[in-house]
């Protein structure tokens, strides 16, 4: 038996040898140099995920058992798939499914039309088939579901329509006739955990509003954050109260970074962020780019391109030089490339300090590009894109309780960006698991030599390579060589650098 010593001797000649037989000698590369730390570390990780909201977990459903089980493995599958954690489920407001609208439990007033009246459940048992996806989700190690609300019911709101905007009946600024609606729509989602209860599933966070700072033509409510906090001091005690004082209050989904940090600053001086255990925002109408002033967990909870046609494609971007006058000209890709979506989730991870990522769509059948697979009932059908993998990098290798730590490069930001996390689980080598991802964002190769403090010397880390050409592609072990490790990054490529 070779002695562990002799062991690594002569893994590392293998790797040698490999890196000198590689049709691209790493010593003419430009050299990029990473160090990663984990004596200083940020955020807590909660996961990534996505949403099957307004019927399209039933889209999933409806597909033939083998579809419908790749499909999931996609999904959440730590190898063949994103390894997802986080599944947000639409809770209904709406009397109809048309157009996809997501069905109310209580779809009538009581009959005395006043708000302390007493309710009328309607439950299906599938909630638009959310149920069955969520238990489906189980089955792959997924803990966290994030019920989010998009509106009260209809007869609860100021406008009497759960679409178009209008506001919760009794918070500030309100007069309705039937009176102060609150207490009811906090036992309306109180009754829809249980509900999730019954069938299996623990549903951990609760949020009740989405995008309340705009009135669409589908379920919405508006709110700014001081009524936020007006109806939280109900909602609060109630899950107290209802033996669900573990259900972590979400809010606010505003639809973009900036006007989320108004509302927080409002909820902030209502005295509300002591209701809440996450603070939420999507990133349509302005990225997370910023971190926002909380000491709350702060996730972003849907985000996707809603106007480009379906494409698969990592990366559309085109680089081209002129063979006469030698001059380079760049064309940029699409908001939907898979290479767009790697950067958005890694700078809303290291310049916003998220501490989860959700996209919109997980997999629905749409001409669009706002799922990460796309669905073909027809045929049966699906196609994947990129942006899946861009999540395979994160989903797979930085797990919730993970803990974001130091990491920083020589190259400038724009060209080479570079982001560290060590997980919250000792492995069998005594050690933490530390993933270092990195995005070359340049036209040619590089080499990085990389220097993580904290992993183990003599260690092996699995290089994981995703660009136009490769889908979350393993490369050879390498070895960690007195503290160091050396690695050729393809151009406009992201790779994943897993320490084990």
């Amino acid at each position: 038996m070779l002695s562990t010593s002799l062991f690594f001797l002569v893994l590392f000649a293998l790797v040698r040898a490999q890196d000198d037989n590689d049709s691209t000698d790493p010593a003419a590369l430009p050299v990029v140099t990473v160090n990663v730390s984990t004596s200083q570390t940020y955020q807590t990780i909660s996961g990534f995920g996505i949403s099957q909201a307004f019927n399209r977990a039933a889209s999933i459903y409806h597909l033939p058992n083998a579809t419908q089980s790749k499909i999931l493995d996609l999904l959440f599958d730590d190898s063949v798939g994103a390894g997802l954690t986080i599944l947000r489920n639409g809770v209904g407001s709406s009397n109809s499914t048309a157009l996809d609208y997501m069905l109310s439990i209580e779809p009538n007033p009581p009959s005395t039309s006043i708000s302390n009246g007493t309710a009328t459940y309607a439950w299906n048992g599938n909630d638009s088939s959310q149920v069955w996806l969520s238990q489906q989700a189980q089955k792959y190690g997924v803990q966290t579901f994030y019920a989010s609300a998009w509106s009260a019911p209809w007869y609860m709101k100021s406008n009497e329509n759960d679409q178009d905007g209008g506001y919760l009946c009794g918070v500030t600024g309100t007069k309705c006739g039937t009176g102060d609606w609150r207490q009811h729509f906090a036992n309306y989602l109180v009754q829809y955990l249980r509900e999730y209860q019954d069938a299996g599933i623990n549903v951990t966070h609760l949020g009740f509003l989405n995008e309340p700072d705009i009135s669409p033509s589908y379920a919405g409510m508006r709110s700014n954050g001081s009524q936020a906090v007006d109806f939280l001091k109900i909602l609060a005690p109630t899950l107290q109260s209802s033996n669900f004082s573990h259900v972590k209050l979400v809010c606010c989904d505003n639809t973009g970074w900036s006007i989320a940090g108004a509302t927080l600053s409002e909820l902030q001086s209502a005295s509300g962020e002591k209701y809440l255990s996450v603070y939420s925002a999507h990133g349509y109408s302005a990225a997370p780019t910023d971190p926002l002033k909380t000491s709350l967990p702060v996730w972003q909870t849907e985000w996707s391109d809603l106007t480009t046609p379906f494409t698969a494609l990592w990366d559309s971007a085109v680089n081209t030089t002129d063979d006469d006058t030698g001059d380079v000209t760049t064309t940029d890709g699409t908001e939907v490339d898979g290479f767009v979506w790697a950067t958005n989730i890694q700078d809303s991870l290291v310049k916003a300090n998220v501490s989860a990522f959700l996209h919109w769509m997980g997999a629905e059948e749409s001409s669009g590009s706002d799922m990460l697979i796309r669905i073909n009932s027809t045929t049966n059908s699906y196609t994947v894109s990129k942006r899946l993998w861009a999540f395979a990098h994160f989903g797979r290798y930085v797990k919730p309780d993970s803990r974001r730590i130091y990491a920083n490069s020589s190259a400038a930001w724009e060209d080479f960006s570079v982001s560290a996390f060590e997980s919250a689980n000792v492995g069998r080598s005594g050690i933490k698991s530390i993933a270092v991802q990195v995005i070359n964002k340049g036209w040619a190769n590089v080499t990085v030599s990389m220097r993580v403090e904290g992993a183990r010397e003599g260690g092996v880390v699995l290089p994981v390579t995703t660009n136009e050409g490769v889908d979350v592609g393993s490369g050879e072990y390498l070895a960690v060589w007195e503290g160091l490790v050396n690695a050729t990054v393809p151009a406009r490529s992201l790779m994943s650098f897993v320490f084990s």
